[in-house]
């Protein structure tokens, strides 16, 4: 697999797990069809949202894939935007969103 970065090729481990993990992903992933334009969703309703992340979500230094590459969140790092809308995870912001309607 060439690569236009400044890091060296990648290793025979890491193309075989680039293959597995483009994999797993192709079979995990949902697609929606907006069969008589239900989406996006109108007025009040009930969803469900299931999943670990869902509550508390682990972001940035796990393998979560999270791009941010600033500073130290909360580690006193003067870049980072400690406002709390970047603190949030996917339950409080559907149930915000929610309120708003």
């Amino acid at each position: 697999m060439k690569s236009n970065t400044i890091y060296p090729p990648m290793s025979e481990r890491e193309i075989s797990g680039a293959a597995i993990s483009r994999e797993a992903a192709t079979q995990g992933m949902v697609l929606l069809k907006n069969i008589n334009g239900v989406l996006p969703l109108k007025g009040r309703g009930k969803i469900a949202l299931f999943g670990n992340g869902a509550a508390r979500t682990i972001r940035g230094g796990t393998g979560s894939g999270d791009p941010f590459n600033g500073g130290l969140s909360g580690g006193g790092d003067q870049d980072v935007d400690q406002s709390l809308r970047y603190h949030i995870n996917i339950l409080n912001a559907m149930e915000q969103k929610v309120l708003r309607l």
